[in-house]
């Protein structure tokens, strides 16, 4: 087993079943545990992980030691939105174990079959998003003489998680130099963005914990901010554009696009306007 998916101990004269707080706390931090059924009902094991964290090499541990199905839980209601109906209408199962039909994701897969695709199409019934607003003033204008103005801001960002966790609050504070004259801004004014500095988050997202969990490390609260951002003027004062929030991974290396090291990125629109 991989140290990513960490290793079941046995404590002498514990036993093997984890008090329950134990096991919820492993599920927190990414680790795959198995849950037991009651001797008289199926008396089985299922290897279990937050959909959240489930990466390539653990849906690939599970498909290879478990040889089961790879199964995701839903709720009636998010199944009922994803339009997913019962595997079959009369359900004569023993335990009617509420099956549906299988899923895929929608984008980036083939089969399906390999560990990299089930874990896409895991991750991807998981659908965040943010909204946030900033308020700054400009600090330095044409620095140094460049077309280069620098602004501050601080901002607070609400975590919209669908029910997969409570929704949550972060605040960034950020400098963030805008770089503009470029040759067609007599057509239209652009200004290339990238802020940097600090987000704090009331509770870790679910998704930087998938992915720190996956390199076998753990996260933070306070991680570095980073904002991208480009925009077009369309009125005296007042910007629209597009960006990326990104909350970096540990202060180390990151990937703006891709897996990031516990990190977050959403790509947003916005609007700036001076009051």
């Amino acid at each position: 087993m991989k140290d990513s998916l960490k290793t079941v101990a046995y404590a002498e004269g514990k036993g093997f079943l984890s008090p329950i707080d134990e096991i919820i706390e492993d599920l927190r931090n990414g680790r795959m545990v198995i849950l037991v059924d009651a001797e008289d009902r199926e008396n089985e094991g299922d290897l279990v992980i937050p959909a959240q964290m489930a990466t390539p090499d653990a849906i690939n541990f599970m498909a290879k030691h478990g040889r089961g199905l790879i199964c995701l839980s839903l709720t009636p209601v998010r199944a009922a939105q994803l339009r997913l109906e019962f595997m079959a209408r009369q359900n004569e199962a023993r335990n009617r174990t509420a099956f549906t039909v299988s899923i895929e994701a929608r984008e980036g897969i083939a089969t399906g079959i390999s560990a990299q695709l089930s874990c896409t199409s895991t991750h991807t019934v998981d659908n965040t998003d943010v909204a946030a607003v900033h308020v700054g003033r400009k600090l330095i204008e044409r620095a140094g003489g460049w077309s280069i103005d620098v602004a501050g801001f601080l901002g607070a960002q609400r975590h919209l998680e669908k029910d997969y966790q409570d929704d949550i609050w972060s605040v960034m504070a950020f400098i963030k130099p805008y770089f503009y004259g470029f040759p067609w801004d007599k057509y239209v004014r652009t200004r290339f963005g990238w802020g940097w500095g600090l987000s704090y988050a009331e509770q870790i997202p679910l998704m930087e914990l998938r992915d720190q969990a996956s390199h076998g490390r753990g996260t933070w609260k306070l991680l570095g901010y980073s904002d991208p951002s480009l925009d077009f003027q369309v009125a005296r004062d007042t910007f629209v554009g597009v960006g990326v929030s990104h909350r970096s991974g540990g202060f180390g290396k990151s990937q703006l696009f891709g897996n990031v090291n516990g990190g977050s990125n959403y790509i947003y629109f916005s609007i700036e306007t001076s009051l």
